[in-house]
């Protein structure tokens, strides 16, 4: 009787060994729900991953991590530090976040509209004693625009030398430079700018405009400047002007927008800059 027993001791740990060593690796599944989001001035990649574990144990992990590449250039790497647990038998849904922090212009010179982007993702499975890794890509054209708007530094474009040129009854003309700096080693394309005056900070009530259609090309490693005539809303300038008499402050509000195209990539530009108004000099001081 003993050494029955002795015998299916010994058939169970066969048996068990030999599954341990059978255990596999998950598959990766599916990448749904692929989208590029820009927040808090940081951009990321977010994903939900399917993985399926075809194990009879469920396994687990601490921590994931990553690496992001358009073709062969490097976009960032960094942990995705949320706990992995794969039930066994089972597909598990991964909503993932991934930074992307190493953006540049220079990484968009050879982008088309075959650019693929590649997340590449490594964690280790104790149970199985192993590394894991898997990858997957990304059709990236639809998403190019987001990706070089991050790249494009806002503090390129500066207003300089805002004066207020003529003052009477029936219009007042304000003049400025917008200055321009590019310092990558690529030319890129202002196709349009559109110059607004608030009088508000949440951009209401507007005092002036100005509307740019000429395209303006920005050299590679060159600083450009060029002046800008605006003509102001006098009744709307009055009452702004009587409140500054009266010590009250009184600040206005610049935005430009437009569009900048480079390497054939449409990419939208909007900056705010805060003015204030010195009636000693009759000049608008330039604030952020």
């Amino acid at each position: 009787m003993n050494k029955v027993i002795y015998i299916l001791v010994a058939l169970s740990c066969i048996l068990l060994s030999s599954g341990c060593n059978t255990l596999q690796p998950p598959m990766l599944i599916n990448v749904e729900n692929f989208d590029i989001v820009n927040k808090s001035d940081s951009i990321y990649i977010e994903s939900d991953i399917i993985i399926y574990n075809p194990n009879w144990h469920k396994l687990a992990a601490s921590e994931m991590k990553y690496s992001l590449f358009i073709d062969s250039t490097h976009l960032g790497s960094g942990v995705f530090d949320e706990k992995l647990l794969l039930p066994s038998k089972d597909s598990t849904l991964i909503s993932t976040r991934f930074l992307l922090n190493n953006l540049d212009i220079e990484n968009f010179v050879n982008l088309n509209d075959s650019s693929i982007l590649t997340v590449k993702c490594f964690t280790s499975l104790p149970i199985i004693k192993r590394e894991y890794s898997f990858e997957f890509n990304i059709d990236l054209f639809n998403h190019l625009g987001i990706l070089l708007d991050q790249s494009l530094a806002k503090e390129d474009f500066e207003i300089k030398n805002i004066n207020l040129n003529s003052i009477s009854l029936t219009a007042i003309m304000l003049d400025f430079d917008v200055e321009v700096s590019n310092n990558s080693r690529f030319n890129y394309t202002i196709d349009s700018m559109n110059i607004i005056l608030f009088k508000s900070k949440k951009l209401q009530n507007r005092i002036g405009q100005t509307y740019l259609s000429d395209q303006f090309i920005v050299a590679p490693d060159s600083l450009n400047q060029f002046n800008v005539s605006m003509q102001l809303n006098s009744i709307m300038m009055a009452s702004s002007l009587f409140f500054k008499s009266i010590n009250k402050d009184i600040f206005y509000y610049v935005n430009i927008t437009g569009v900048v195209v480079f390497n054939n990539i449409i990419v939208p530009i909007d900056v705010i800059k805060k003015v204030e108004i010195d009636l000693s000099t009759m000049k608008l001081k330039l604030g952020k």
